[in-house]
């Protein structure tokens, strides 16, 4: 996936670009994912509050 990402010029991206892109998509995925998670536990613990 981002190993064989090019960028505007045609070119391959470097390891250390790839893994910043990579680190690019996982961090925000990994946070609504925390976020929701939480939310449906704390409605799942007090149903009043939905």
């Amino acid at each position: 996936m981002a190993s064989r990402h090019r960028d505007a010029d045609g070119r391959e991206l470097t390891p250390q670009l790839a893994d910043v892109e990579l680190l690019n998509i996982i961090r925000p995925a990994a946070a609504v994912s925390w976020f929701v998670t939480h939310a449906a536990h704390a409605l799942h613990r007090w149903p009043h509050h939905r």
